[in-house]
């Protein structure tokens, strides 16, 4: 069915068929598939859900072998512990603002998961950015400003930060997701180089920033561990401060 969306012409499919067609390797093409709106502050530019063909192929199987196993228990393990720690603070105290308390538990948990260094006192400021990078996608103006500037922020820093673990500066578990990032190779080489002026590690980046972030908030916010946590703790939620 003929349509138009944000002024662009677009078809509508549906059935069996169609969902064959639409997830088949050559008849559609990502990297013109999403708005700029969406790509620069959610994804980012190079990430993953852009590319085609082979590029597409090797960059997922990365993704996909870090869930494979007990990638997944593990993360919602580290989900249930962090919320549990949480939840220990939480009792007797005044009421706190759930969502801001969430996504600073989820920030907690990705980073043990993928063997990010956070120290506590990063933790407000990267929950923060990693909500504003949600929250601001596909929208205009000071919403989706702030998107960007998160996204700058987070690039930058997981710049230096596999910087430093590529020149063994910054201690890393091998089989971290981290390690496998940084020492991952595709087309002869690491993830897309970048200049000494410490030019965001595009590619590298923009797929890590994905990986820890908005995966994790997606995945572990449906844990049974969370719910109990939050249970026990009897934790008055307050509206979230935007």
């Amino acid at each position: 069915m003929p349509m138009r969306v944000m002024g662009q012409r677009a078809v509508g499919i549906c059935g069996t068929r169609a969902t064959e067609f639409f997830y088949g390797d050559t008849h559609l093409v990502r990297h013109t598939a999403l708005p700029h709106l969406v790509v620069a502050s959610r994804f980012g530019e190079g990430a993953v859900h852009t590319l085609d063909a082979e590029a597409h192929r090797v960059r997922k199987a990365l993704f996909v072998s870090l869930l494979m196993d007990d990638g997944i228990d593990a993360v919602a393990k580290l989900a249930g512990e962090a919320f549990d720690e949480a939840a220990d603070a939480w009792r007797g105290g005044p009421p706190v603002a759930l969502f801001d308390e969430s996504a600073r538990v989820i920030a907690r948990a990705v980073t043990r998961w993928t063997g990010v260094p956070l120290a506590d006192d990063e933790v407000d400021g990267l929950a923060a950015d990693l909500v504003a990078m949600v929250d601001g996608f596909a929208t205009v103006g000071p919403r989706h400003w702030r998107a960007l500037a998160a996204r700058r922020r987070r690039e930058r820093w997981l710049a230096g930060l596999i910087s430093g673990v590529r020149a063994k500066h910054v201690p890393v578990a091998a089989d971290s997701a981290l390690a496998r990032i940084a020492f991952f190779e595709e087309d002869g080489g690491p993830l897309d180089h970048w200049p000494a002026t410490g030019t965001a590690l595009r590619t590298g980046d923009d797929d890590y920033t994905t990986a820890f972030g908005s995966w994790g908030v997606s995945r572990v916010s449906s844990t049974s561990s969370r719910r109990a946590a939050v249970s026990r703790a009897r934790v008055t939620a307050a509206p979230a401060r935007r």
